[in-house]
């Protein structure tokens, strides 16, 4: 079980850094930018901040 958080907690900081950062995700058309951009949760103000050890979430 533990593993299987650790590989989730991974997932959700590179699938932020990307977010926050290049936006591949979004460019290459895969999640919809409105879907991402018009939510609730996004924060402009993260655009291009580099978090300690790029966790965005952690344990």
């Amino acid at each position: 079980m533990e593993r299987g958080f650790k590989q989730r907690l991974e997932a959700i900081n590179l699938f932020l850094a990307d977010i926050y950062g290049e936006r591949t995700i979004i460019n290459n058309g895969y999640i919809p930018r409105d879907l991402i951009l018009g939510s609730s949760n996004y924060r402009r103000e993260k655009l291009g901040v580099e978090v300690p050890h790029g966790a965005y979430v952690n344990m």
